[in-house]
């Protein structure tokens, strides 16, 4: 069991179905997506991030409440490069998939709007890096473009994990 929670709080299509898998691989509990945190009052409302190690995915609307509550928790960042993201995000959304409400949340959309998703993109990242400037507990890693195994010994090294020639399982893999 991990001593730390894991936060995955990168925005959707930027490899957090992988990361949470790979997590599960390597015996970490992982929850991915769960989009029960709308109805919560408070964040100890939310039942798998009161009881869970890793939460991944759906938390880039709230991952600064998650911080208030879990200050040396490890969280990490999936990014992806604009473009490549909003092709990605574009598919995602207009073949029905996403909880509206948290694309609402997430995005600022109910539909695809490529304006306002690349602005997101390019404020989020920043926003979410100066944050923990001075702080040793986020990691920010491209799981798109990277080495799988090499992406894989950076994510144990952060956890405080051996690393045994693992890789990082490619998750939702769209047409490119």
């Amino acid at each position: 069991m991990m001593k730390h929670r894991i936060f995955g709080i990168g925005l959707s299509k930027t490899g957090t179905s992988s990361l949470s898998a790979y997590l599960s691989s390597i015996k970490i509990k992982s929850t991915h997506d769960d989009f029960g945190f709308f109805n919560a009052k408070t964040i100890d409302d939310i039942k798998v991030v009161a009881s869970g190690e890793s939460f991944i995915g759906a938390l880039c609307p709230v991952w600064m409440l998650l911080f208030e509550k879990y200050p040396t928790a490890k969280y990490i960042l999936t990014v992806r490069e604009k473009e490549t993201w909003l092709k990605s995000l574009k598919r995602h959304l207009e073949g029905g998939n996403g909880n509206k409400s948290y694309r609402l949340k997430a995005f600022n959309v109910e539909t695809f709007d490529e304006k306002i998703c690349g602005d997101l993109h390019d404020i989020y990242d920043s926003e979410v890096i100066k944050f923990f400037k001075d702080k040793d507990n986020l990691l920010v890693i491209d799981l798109i473009k990277g080495d799988s195994r090499v992406n894989a010994k950076r994510i144990n090294e952060f956890l405080g994990l051996t690393y045994d020639n693992q890789k990082i399982p490619h998750k939702n893999k769209g047409k490119q």
